[in-house]
């Protein structure tokens, strides 16, 4: 797991003809994980001073914006905070550092993978299951209890309806939706800041870019993902859930995608991996699959 660091510069300016003396940070230094957020509150010298204006920016937006005092954290990194109003300065460092458990695989994007499935404990944890497009678990998995679809069969017929994420009138009201929303995304609602589900183009970068090697990890199946820079992560073969079984425990990993089949959209693409083989698959969206959150 890597940590970085920048310096992030915040500009304040006020008005030439406000009548403040002098301008102040409650905070000269400031440490924030990427994707938080942090606030700053200036201290006005007169404190009755009549021109309190400000205008806030940043020196360096690819680390970090700025809004009415709002400090995001985009990516890790250090730089200064500066104040101006009328010739008056103030400054304050903004040190951003990378997330706990994000592991840097060296990807073409720049994602970064969490070293543990979402509600995992340890690497070789299994962690919960979530069917797609939902954020709690349940101890039962079926189109019944499914938040966003049913399944039902008339005189031999089945059917299939989506009431979220559908692409095709077939399968009910169309919303075009393809991706998860951040309020459907279990990784984003658990984790909050910039964690999320990986697309299904997120899983096919993992795969083609770094070595996956099937085996042990204190008795846990799965595979070893190994990048060129020496870093790694390991995906336990969690199986999956359906009804309230756990299907191919030890044999068989899914892992969700947050990505809709589009021609099928009562099925998501997941990373199916086997001891043999490893692809881009699709399942129906009420099992329960792990999730391996990313974050950028």
């Amino acid at each position: 797991m890597l940590s970085f660091a920048a310096l992030s510069v915040l500009a304040i300016s006020c008005s030439k003809n406000g009548e403040v003396k002098s301008i102040a940070f409650d905070k000269t230094e400031i440490t924030i994980v990427q994707g938080a957020k942090e606030v700053l509150s200036v201290t006005f010298t007169p404190s009755n001073a009549t021109n309190k204006e400000l205008a806030w920016s940043s020196t360096d937006e690819s680390v970090a914006t700025v809004s009415e005092g709002v400090v995001s954290a985009i990516a890790p990194g250090i730089t200064y905070i500066i104040a101006n109003c009328s010739g008056k300065m103030a400054k304050c460092t903004v040190t951003v550092t990378a997330p706990k458990g994000a592991v840097d695989l060296g990807l073409p994007s720049g994602l970064k993978w969490a070293e543990s499935n979402l509600g995992a404990t340890y690497p070789e944890d299994y962690g919960w299951y979530y069917s797609w497009g939902e954020v709690v678990t349940k101890t039962e998995y079926t189109w019944t209890n499914y938040k966003w679809g049913k399944w039902w069969e008339e005189n031999s017929t089945v059917y299939e309806s989506m009431t979220k994420y559908n692409t095709k009138p077939e399968y009910g009201s169309v919303d075009k939706k393809t991706v998860l929303e951040e309020s459907d995304d279990a990784a984003r609602v658990v984790l909050g800041g910039n964690w999320r589900t990986p697309t299904a183009d997120d899983w096919n970068e993992l795969k083609n870019n770094c070595d996956w090697k099937w085996t042990n990890l204190n008795g846990i199946n799965g595979y070893k993902v190994s990048a060129s820079n020496g870093n790694s992560i390991f995906l336990p073969a969690a199986g999956s859930r359906e009804n309230s079984d756990i299907k191919e425990l030890g044999s068989h990993g899914i892992y969700q995608s947050s990505s809709l089949h589009e021609d099928i959209p009562s099925v998501a693409w997941v990373m199916s991996m086997y001891s043999n083989q490893y692809y881009t698959y699709y399942y129906a969206r009420y099992y329960g699959f792990s999730v391996r959150p990313v974050i950028k």
